[in-house]
């Protein structure tokens, strides 16, 4: 599932681009458009903890319809794991090895549809999609031996279906270059083991043509 979700959102881009060239020569209103970000994300399961704020980069592809509508396709990744020294608990006799446990990594991607509001000038947007989103968590597992208990490392991935929803504004830099500050929610805990969520505060530099 994860690898055939994975070539569906690697080739979406390139084929909304390709309709989005045929399109923007048979009408003006078409408009495709790159936007490449940075960003902090909060990744966090709400029933019981947070795995703090880190680095996220990503991009999308996309088509800007007319005035008020554009459709994407996105993907972004969290840069840097959330990852802790596991305590065993274990007093006499104390755990043998170690182990950590948290968040190894969290990548997301989803296909939007936005909603411009406003003319000329900087224009706010509001999103709404679905996607997935891919996690690698590592746990620690304490099993008993006759000598004592032995603390190991479990690590399992997940791939959750994912909603986003958000909001953000598009500020013109120049004729063809925007810049667009965003928020995201990304909730994951529909058909998800992990019932992950992502909150998302980015910002984006794009080219549109």
């Amino acid at each position: 599932m994860a690898t055939a979700m994975t070539r569906i959102f690697i080739a979406g881009p390139a084929v909304l681009l390709v309709l989005g060239w045929a399109g923007h020569g048979r009408a003006q209103g078409i408009h495709p458009e790159i936007v490449g970000n940075i960003a902090v994300g909060r990744v966090f399961r709400l029933e019981d903890r947070s795995f703090g704020n880190k680095p996220a980069a990503g991009g999308s592809a996309g088509l800007r319809i007319g005035s008020r509508l554009g459709v994407e396709f996105e993907m972004n990744q969290v840069l840097k794991p959330a990852l802790e020294p596991a305590v065993c608990g274990v007093v006499e006799p104390p755990c043998v090895g170690s182990a950590r446990e948290g968040l190894r990594s969290a990548r997301v991607a989803s296909a939007n549809v936005l909603y411009y509001f406003g003319g000329a000038g900087p224009r706010l947007y509001l999103i709404g999609g679905a996607g997935a989103l891919w996690s690698r968590e590592m746990t620690a597992l304490i099993r008993a031996t006759p000598s004592g208990a032995v603390m190991e490392e479990l690590e399992y991935a997940e791939t959750g279906f994912a909603w986003s929803v958000g909001a953000g504004l598009r500020i013109p830099a120049g004729s063809r270059l925007f810049l667009r500050p965003e928020i995201r929610l990304y909730d994951s805990t529909a058909l998800s083991r992990s019932n992950l969520g992502l909150l998302r505060l980015s910002l984006g530099l794009g080219y549109y043509w």
